[in-house]
């Protein structure tokens, strides 16, 4: 994450757990002399990488590609950050103006400190010395939503909090890592600013002398800022007692953060929590292990195995989870953390290489630089996934799937729970319906966090309340919030064709006539699929009952007792059913009120006009036809450098060996060389797939022609030659279609239009790529029918949101006159942003995933493009299994 989650999602519940853990006993950390001496005994100086082992992974494409990411830092102005704009929560609790601010100075920080451990030539030092100096010179490393007396801001009393102690980790890391490449003035300044922010404040928690609120809080706050504040000391402490002591103290409190998963596992602060939570814990554990040596492993505790297996039970179809609590429509399992519980549990990971789990800095380096641990062996097996269903007993909790193969396109998730979870919504008996892979019937998810949602008002929120969930309305009542309304499981009953769930959901509601309320849940798997949701109510003097449907999409009314909810393409039939004499009353009103999804929900009320003494109500959900013959939409996928994964990138070898395997569209690079031909060649210098440094744009085209471009993959592969663009435009066969990504500026577009049209190709076989929109103005002004695609990465700001956003993207490509964004998968693309390009009248396309788990998670959100580097296989695996 860990990172399925946004820093404006990171806050729940902190002032309210405050004041429980303060008003129990001070769990005092007094670690004996014998343990400091055998944890001391046991650190390493140092886990990071020296400047040797990046020198040997320097001409990797990831890294050069990161060199990339970071140059726009060396002279793009620093955002500043004004005591105004800090105050401006204080005064107006708006969070998201400052945030943006500190996120955008603070998520420089690991780009610029990779891209100078990888080129090791000191161009990154200034930013960074200014940078780091900038950093220090703030008043307060604290949010300002987390600083609500201001106590930090003034110096009065420093505290952690989440972002203040992932800073602290980057920090440090950067303080371990350039070493004296740093000047000295700055390096003391580091360690004196860690002293008195961080290593001073949380020994003072420690000791009782601070507030222990995080220490002890049993939800994702104890585990983030744990890990920020060990992996801090255990890279800037000199001292091995001193950073014993650190270890000692996280493996103390960490256990507060597991006792927030029931039994059973569950996370009921919602699938993006247990990415960032549980993903920081998986973090704190993998830095322990590694700085002591294996001694000491927190994975190995029994409490981990549940919460572990978690993410690999809770999605509904790939990419879909339940948005119950606080969690965001489009939240999914974190591939890094999945990848690497995977590793540790079962002794095989979900990708090709490990990928950082939470962003800091010091994961993305063990991600760089892997160090398999060895696979755990707990006496509680790790649970099997079941493909049927995902049962969760401790909060009653249901996730019913179709069987693999069958023709059902229905699956279903429901909760009993109570109204006390963590990140709690009045929901108790709450379901969703999804059809295919798209959520028609949804949860909503979590409202854009305000004042208001952390306080006495928080369920003056419809989004909240159980108004904006598919529960009743009882006697013109909503239900109550509290650890008393909560569902009893009355049935279960579970066979292959069908789930069957009965709750007691009475409890949750304050409604003293009311002698019965049971939801019947019976999801079947049989044909298409079919789900049914049955309440059986009963009230001592006649009362009112009306029920309720939420969407993200539209609804129309087939005749009184039925209608058709439509969604992403996709379409589910509602039929009703009430008691005999009842009129139903049909109505649809707005969820007002700002929602993660950054789209509008609608409620759909069902309501029995007459008062009633008892009775039942059902509503029967069934998928309607798929939208075409098969149901497929087209979704292209591309070679990237041809088929690079088995042949060298960017050769005639690699293209043709995509012909050969049928993929029908492939990409390549081009730069433009001293003498002006357009080269097929990724980097900018030859060096790396040539083994001889020449750089593209200073080199003539007749000594291009000379390297070996194939010896680097293997000797099978000796003396390909670098193509040229016309090489290979000429050499394509009649029904393929090439991507060509312009790596230079402008001046390439000239000899893009002429090789293309030298080539006889038309419009619909050719598509120019680019991150650059300088180039891209060039070639719409050149060949305005060529359709083009803006490129871009995304990175994480410090307040978790990501830059740019899908919004600013669709808006430059409108600007650009673009057709589609290329855009790497590790971003916010889910089925809402994706359905916002698509409004936007844009495809979009991802890059670059060799793995299915990925994949079929970014065809669940509804891409229309997948670029891989093993094209043919990946697309062969997911045709297989009818992805």
């Amino acid at each position: 994450m860990t990172l399925s989650g946004v820093i404006t999602l990171l806050l729940v519940a902190a002032s309210l757990m405050a004041a429980v853990a303060e008003a129990e006993a001070a769990d005092v950390f007094e670690p004996s002399q014998a343990d400091l001496d055998r944890v001391a005994a046991m650190l390493r100086t140092t886990m990071l990488p020296d400047a040797a082992a990046w020198r040997k992974i320097a001409d990797r494409p990831d890294m050069r590609e990161a060199v990339t990411r970071a140059e726009p830092y060396l002279t793009a102005p620093l955002p500043e950050l004004t005591d105004d704009l800090y105050l401006d929560y204080s005064k107006t609790g708006n969070r998201r103006r400052c945030e943006a601010v500190i996120g955008e100075r603070r998520g420089r920080l690991p780009a610029l400190v990779i891209a100078e451990c990888v080129e090791q030539r000191g161009r990154f030092i200034p930013a960074l010395d200014a940078l780091i100096r900038a950093i220090c010179a703030e008043k307060s490393w604290v949010l300002p939503a987390h600083d609500g007396n201001l106590q930090t801001f003034t110096g009065e009393l420093i505290t952690i909090d989440l972002a203040s102690s992932l800073l602290s980790w980057n920090l440090a890391t950067a303080y371990r890592l350039l070493g004296d490449r740093l000047p000295a003035e700055t390096r003391a300044l580091i360690r004196s600013e860690l002293d008195r922010r961080t290593f001073e404040p949380f020994r003072r928690m420690c000791a009782a002398k601070q507030s222990q609120a995080w220490l002890r809080v049993t939800n994702n706050w104890n585990s983030v800022c744990l890990a920020g504040v060990t992996g801090a000391a255990l890279d800037a402490l000199e001292n091995a007692r001193e950073r014993a002591w650190f270890v000692l103290a996280a493996e103390h409190y960490s256990r507060y953060a597991l006792q927030g998963f029931s039994p059973d596992g569950y996370c009921d602060e919602g699938v993006s929590y247990w990415n960032y939570g549980f993903g920081h814990y998986a973090a704190l554990a993998e830095t322990v292990r590694r700085a002591t040596g294996g001694g000491i492993d927190l994975m190995k505790r029994k409490e981990v195995v549940m919460p572990s297996a978690y993410g690999f039970q809770i999605e509904i179809v790939p990419g879909i989870c339940p948005a119950f609590a606080d969690c965001p429509v489009n939240a999914a399992p974190h591939p890094g953390l999945v990848d690497y519980l995977s590793r540790r549990f079962t002794g095989k990971g979900t990708l090709d290489a490990p990928r950082s789990i939470t962003g800091a800095l010091a994961d993305q380096v063990m991600a760089i630089f892997p160090d398999e641990a060895p696979v755990l062996r707990p006496e509680t097996p790790w649970p099997k996934p079941d493909p049927l269903r995902s049962w969760f007993p401790d909060h009653s909790v249901l996730i019913g799937r179709p069987a693999a193969g069958s023709a059902c396109r229905l699956s279903v998730a429901m909760m009993g729970g109570h109204n006390a979870q963590n990140h709690n919504h009045n929901d108790v008996g709450v379901f969703m319906a999804v059809v295919g892979n798209v959520a028609v019937l949804p949860d909503i998810g979590a409202e854009v966090y305000t004042r208001r949602t952390f306080s006495l008002q928080r369920y003056a929120s419809k989004a909240l309340n159980s108004w904006g969930h598919a529960v009743p309305v009882i006697a013109g009542k909503l239900q109550r919030a509290g650890r008393n309304a909560e569902a009893k499981v009355l049935q279960r009953d579970f066979t292959p064709e069908r789930d069957r769930l009965v709750l007691d959901i009475r409890a949750a509601y304050d409604v003293p006539e009311l002698e019965r309320l049971e939801r019947a849940f019976v999801y079947d798997r049989t044909g298409t699929g079919r789900f049914t949701v049955t309440d059986t109510f009963a009230f001592s003097q006649p009362g009112a009952y009306e029920m309720a449907l939420l969407t993200f999409g539209t609804w129309k009314k087939l005749d009184e007792r039925s209608l058709v909810v439509t969604d992403g393409g996709e379409s589910a039939r509602v039929s009703l059913e009430t008691p005999e004499g009842a009129t139903l009353e049909i109505t649809a009103s707005t969820v007002d009120e700002d929602l993660t999804a950054r789209r509008t929900a609608t409620r759909i009320g069902l309501k029995i006009v007459e008062p009633i003494a008892s009775g039942k109500f059902s509503l029967t959900i069934t998928p309607e036809p798929k939208p075409t013959a098969d149901g497929r939409r087209h979704v292209a996928y591309v070679a990237h450098r041809g088929e690079s994964h088995d042949a060298p990138e960017n050769t005639m070898a690699a293209f043709r060996l995509a012909w050969e395997r049928g993929v029908r569209t492939f990409e390549l690079d081009t730069h433009l060389t001293a003498d002006g031909h357009l080269v097929v060649c990724h980097d900018a210098d030859t060096r790396r797939t040539a083994g001889v440094s020449h750089v593209i744009a200073r080199t003539s085209l007749a000594d291009l022609r000379k390297l070996d471009a194939g010896s680097w993959k293997g000797a099978q592969w000796k003396g390909e030659p670098l193509p040229t663009l016309a090489d290979v435009l000429t050499a394509m066969p009649g029904e393929s279609a090439v991507w060509i990504e312009v790596k230079c500026g402008p001046e390439a577009a000239g000899p893009l239009a002429a090789a293309i049209e030298s080539a006889g190709l038309t419009p619909d076989r050719v598509n120019v790529i680019s991150f650059n929109a300088d180039a891209l103005k060039a070639v719409r002004s050149l060949m305005p029918d060529v359709p083009m695609h803006l490129l871009s990465g995304f990175r994480r700001t410090d307040d978790n949101g990501w830059q740019p956003t899908v919004p600013q993207l669709i808006e430059q490509a409108r600007v650009l006159g673009a057709s589609a964004l290329g855009v790497h998968f590790a971003g916010p693309i889910d089925r809402t942003s994706v359905e916002a390009v698509h409004a936007a009248g844009l495809r979009i396309g991802v890059w670059t995933i060799d793995d299915v788990r990925t994949a079929r998670r970014m065809l669940a959100a509804g891409v229309d493009a997948i670029t891989s580097n093993r094209a043919a296989w990946l697309r062969e695996q997911l045709e297989r299994d009818g992805t």
